[in-house]
């Protein structure tokens, strides 16, 4: 059980890992936002004429969203590896890319607490 434990809190860990490495190295780019459940975003992304499907765990980061997920669908930025586009993310712990329409309908950039101003 122990054993089971550490391996998920190392697989945790080398998640969050990642997304740090791929906001502070990773290139700017625009996704389409598809879908959602509970723990998870499904997006698509264009790079280099070559379009990639993915999503992104959120679980760890679910907190900063809005109430209503579903505001979230539509434009995006998001961060890829240049050497490896499909490994991206659309937010972490430090940064976010995800566009929510304020009361007027227009997109306003959403900020986790703590993460970088503009």
């Amino acid at each position: 059980m122990q054993l089971l434990l550490r391996f998920f809190e190392n697989a945790v860990k080398r998640e969050r890992r990642r997304r740090l490495k791929v906001n502070e190295l990773g290139r700017l780019g625009e996704a389409y936002i598809t879908g959602f459940d509970e723990s998870t975003l499904f997006y698509s992304y264009n790079v280099s004429g070559v379009q990639y499907e993915t999503s992104q765990d959120i679980a760890a980061v679910r907190d900063h969203l809005p109430a209503e997920p579903e505001r979230l669908l539509g434009v995006a930025s998001m961060k890829y590896m240049m050497n490896n586009p499909p490994n991206s993310i659309l937010l972490c712990e430090e940064w976010c890319g995800l566009r929510a329409p304020l009361d007027g309908g227009h997109p306003a950039r959403t900020r986790l607490p703590g993460g970088p101003q503009e």
